[in-house]
């Protein structure tokens, strides 16, 4: 077996506390950071670089437009040198071709391997994502990071598909940028959608963490079901969220926050707009989407509310998603709530109420198989 080489292990290359305790607390919050090695991979030079390949065979993409975007135009072999020396009209990326060194320590100790990134002509990986963390160092020339923690599943290839990380050709993310210059690494933690883009002749190093193909002991459907079932009460309460924004959009809401504020709801009984009043449906949408933001606790006090009024059994007339809102923070509150002199009240008002919660559970079935459909059609299309 091959004895790793030790990367850059020369005790008067220290790495500050500083940079040491940012290192930790941004991977502790899985957020990207920058940070500098100017001490450090400016030692990596060209020469330490040709020692490590020496004349290894290297695959070399090869394109004939000026990005290389993960569609590959061609194959080619030759050495690091070779690939050094080359001054034709075609695009070369090395990428991705692993190095027999060790990584340092204070970076991390799960260390899975370390791999070099070399552009001959502008260079464009695509919009993609990592199952590990990873650190992209730039030991010369330019490259600019697009991240982004936020995408729509359809525009990325399917689970069916090798490259089922990547974006689909021409898919658009929108995204912000960071600019790595000579020395300059940054961490993108595992999941985190990006896109590098490389000037000529540059040479990046980066190093790959243990994944999360390590951190599942056995893959089962069992547990499919399990994360598609943890997915679900995410991307709904993210759905409810954006649907209740979007509802308060164009109103002045000031009004109903003071009411919510002070736990005191002044309802419109009549359901007839007057000058000072919205129609009941109107004000109780509003007091629902303001509520789904906060704890259940809160809109279980409203239903309370409701229930002394006498007009609970508005609910039912109210939209789809509104309905749901109502029933996601019922079942948080089940679970979750501890103040039970609160939540016998609740159930000792609410039993003469079956038909209204029954429909609201009605309603949540049928939104969360939607939802569900929506996930895995995301994932196989």
């Amino acid at each position: 077996m091959t004895k790793k080489r030790k990367l850059l292990a020369q005790p008067q290359l220290k790495i500050s506390k500083v940079q040491l305790k940012k290192i930790a607390k941004h991977k502790k919050l899985g957020k990207p950071f920058t940070f500098k090695l100017h001490n450090i991979l400016s030692h990596f030079t060209q020469k330490e670089i040709s020692e490590i390949l020496q004349d290894r065979l290297l695959d070399i993409a090869v394109s004939d437009t000026n990005s290389f975007t993960g569609q590959t135009i061609s194959q080619i072999t030759m050495t690091y040198q070779q690939f050094m020396e080359y001054e034709g009209p075609l695009t070369l990326y090395m990428a991705q071709v692993k190095i027999n060194v060790e990584c340092p320590t204070y970076i991390s100790n799960d260390c899975e391997s370390i791999q070099l990134w070399c552009s001959k002509g502008y260079t464009d990986s695509g919009w993609h994502y990592d199952s590990y963390d990873n650190y992209l160092g730039v030991i010369q020339g330019v490259k600019v990071v697009y991240l982004s923690s936020k995408c729509n599943w359809m525009d990325f290839e399917p689970i069916t598909s090798d490259n089922y990380n990547h974006a689909k050709k021409g898919a658009y993310i929108k995204g912000k940028f960071i600019l790595l210059r000579k020395d300059d690494v940054l961490f993108i933690p595992q999941g985190m959608f990006h896109r590098v883009v490389s000037d000529d002749n540059t040479i990046g190093i980066n190093a790959w963490m243990s994944g999360i193909e390590k951190q599942i002991v056995k893959v089962g459907h069992y547990q499919l079901r399990y994360q598609l079932s943890e997915l679900l009460r995410i991307d709904i309460k993210n759905e409810l969220l954006a649907y209740s924004n979007q509802t308060l959009k164009n109103i002045d809401t000031s009004y109903f926050k003071e009411q919510v504020k002070q736990r005191k709801y002044e309802l419109n009984k009549s359901n007839i707009r007057t000058k000072n009043h919205k129609p009941l449906n109107q004000q109780m949408i509003i007091y629902i989407c303001l509520l789904i933001k906060m704890k259940p606790i809160r809109m279980i006090r409203f239903l309370i509310q409701l229930i002394a009024l006498d007009i609970v059994k508005f609910i039912i007339k109210l939209p789809d998603m509104i309905k749901m809102m109502v029933a996601f923070q019922l079942d948080e509150f089940s679970e979750n709530n501890e103040d039970i002199a609160t939540r016998e009240q609740f159930y000792k008002y609410f039993q003469i109420y079956e038909d209204i919660i029954d429909d609201l559970q009605t309603i949540k079935e049928k939104l969360i198989k939607q939802f569900a459909y929506q996930i895995l059609l995301n994932h196989i299309w």
